[in-house]
C-alpha cells in the first residue's frame, strides 16, 4: 500500500513538473520570438544604460547566477525547484534581449546554462552500476580485446559495442573501477557539455547571433524527449 501511494505521488509530483514548464516556457518562448522576429525586422529599441538600469540588470543576473549554481542543487527535492529553473532562465533571458552590454559576458552565460542542464539530469554519483551490459564491460576488460563471438550481447552491436570501448578507454585512462557510478556519471557530463556547446555553435553560426544560440540550447534544456544519452 505505501509503495502504491508513493508511486502515485510520483506521478503527481512529474504531472505538476510538466504542468509548470508547460504553462511557463509556452509564453515565455512565443513572447522571445516575437521579441527575436521585431529585432530583425527594425532597430528594436533597447533599455536605455544609465546607471540605476546597469545596476538594476547587474543585480538580477547576480541573482540568477546564485539561484542556478547555489539554490537550485539545495532544492532539488523541494517543489520550488520545479519553478526556480523556468524563473531564472525567464529573467536570465530578458536581460539578454533587453541590455546589449551583457554580450561580454556570453561565455559565462552558456557556461551557467550548462550547469543548469547538468543539475537538471543528474546528482552527484555514489556507489556502484551494475547494468546488463556489466558481463560485456567486464569480459572486454579482462581479454583485453572482443570477441563477437562470445554473444554476451544482442548481435545488433557486432562487431564492436562503442560504448563499452568507450567506458573501457575512461575507466583505463581515470583508473576508476568498471563499475563506478562515478564512472557513468564523468561520461554523461562530458556528453552534455558536447552537445550543449556544438548546438551553441551551431545555432550562432546559421541564425548569426549568440542570443539565439543560448535560447537554442535553452529551448534543448527544457525538452524532456532530448535527454543525453552517453551512446554513440
Amino acid at each position: 500500500m505505501e509503495l502504491e501511494e508513493a508511486e502515485e505521488r510520483k506521478g503527481q509530483i512529474i504531472k505538476l513538473h510538466i504542468g509548470v514548464f508547460t504553462s511557463i516556457l509556452i509564453p515565455l518562448f512565443l513572447i522571445l520570438i516575437f521579441i527575436s522576429e521585431k529585432y530583425h525586422k527594425q532597430e528594436f529599441k533597447r533599455i536605455a544604460l544609465t546607471k540605476t538600469n546597469q545596476s538594476l540588470m547587474t543585480g538580477l543576473f547576480l541573482t540568477v547566477i546564485i539561484t542556478i549554481l547555489f539554490f537550485l542543487p539545495l532544492l532539488r527535492e523541494t517543489s520550488l525547484y520545479f519553478i526556480l529553473p523556468s524563473f531564472s532562465i525567464g529573467v536570465l533571458m530578458l536581460i539578454l534581449f533587453l541590455f546589449p552590454f551583457y554580450r561580454k559576458y556570453r561565455f559565462a552565460i552558456i557556461l551557467l546554462i550548462i550547469f543548469l542542464h547538468l543539475n537538471i539530469l543528474y546528482t552527484w554519483p555514489s556507489g556502484i552500476m551494475i547494468t546488463e551490459r556489466s558481463a560485456a564491460f567486464a569480459k572486454l576488460s579482462l581479454s583485453g580485446s572482443w570477441n563477437p563471438d562470445w554473444k554476451l550481447l544482442n548481435p545488433y552491436y557486432n562487431p564492436f559495442p562503442m560504448d563499452i570501448g568507450l567506458f573501457s578507454i575512461v575507466s583505463e585512462i581515470t583508473s576508476i573501477i568498471p563499475i563506478s557510478a562515478l564512472l557513468d556519471w564523468i561520461i554523461g557530463v562530458l556528453f552534455v557539455i558536447a552537445f550543449d556547446l556544438i548546438l551553441y555553435s551551431l545555432i550562432k553560426q546559421i541564425s548569426g547571433s549568440w542570443r539565439v544560440g543560448i535560447f537554442g540550447v535553452i529551448l534543448f534544456v527544457f525538452t524532456p524527449p532530448a535527454r543525453i544519452n552517453a551512446q554513440p
